[in-house]
C-alpha cells in the first residue's frame, strides 16, 4: 500500500470510531435521555392533565373548566355586541341615505317650481329660457344621479 492509502484508511477508521457511541461495559454507567412532549389545543387541557392538576391542587380542574367557560361566554358576548353595533351602523346609514333622498327631492321640487314660475310670469323669451334652465337643472341632476348611481353600484349604503 502506498502512503496515501494508509492515511485514508487511518482517517476512515478514526471516523468510524467517532461515529460509534462509547461502549460502557457496566450497567450502572449507562444513562438514557428521554424527552416527552405533550401538546393540546383549545381552551381545556386533556382529562388526564386536569386530573394531574387536581392531584397537585385539589379543585384546580374545576377552576380551569370554570375559567374556560367564563372566557367562552365573554367571547360570545363581545361577538354579539359587535354584531349589534354593525346592525345599528347599517340602520343609521340607511336613515341618513333616506334623509338625503328626501332633502334632494325637496330641493329638486323647489327648483322645478321656481323654473315654472319664471316661465309663467316671464314676458320675454329670455325669461322662458331662464325658467327652463332653473327648472331643468334640478330635474337633470336627479335623473343623472339615479342613472349613474345605479350603474356605479347604487350608492354608499348598498356598497357596504
Amino acid at each position: 500500500m502506498s502512503r496515501t492509502n494508509k492515511q485514508r484508511n487511518k482517517q476512515k477508521s478514526l471516523a468510524k470510531r467517532k461515529s460509534r457511541p462509547p461502549q460502557n461495559n457496566s450497567p450502572q454507567e449507562q444513562k438514557a435521555l428521554v424527552a416527552v412532549g405533550q401538546q393540546f389545543s383549545g381552551p381545556l387541557p386533556p382529562p388526564e392533565m386536569l386530573a394531574q392538576y387536581d392531584d397537585v391542587t385539589p379543585g384546580a380542574g374545576d377552576r380551569i373548566i370554570a375559567m374556560a367557560e367564563a372566557q367562552s361566554a365573554h367571547r360570545r358576548a363581545v361577538e354579539t355586541k359587535g354584531a349589534e353595533a354593525q346592525v345599528e351602523d347599517f340602520k343609521a346609514a340607511r336613515a341618513e341615505a333616506r334623509l338625503g333622498q328626501v332633502f334632494a327631492f325637496i330641493i329638486a321640487v323647489f327648483g322645478i317650481l321656481a323654473g315654472a314660475c319664471v316661465i309663467h310670469h316671464g314676458t320675454t323669451g329670455g325669461a322662458q329660457i331662464a325658467g327652463c334652465v332653473i327648472g331643468g337643472v334640478p330635474l337633470a341632476t336627479i335623473v343623472t344621479t339615479f342613472i349613474c348611481g345605479k350603474r356605479a353600484g347604487g350608492g354608499e349604503t348598498e356598497q357596504k
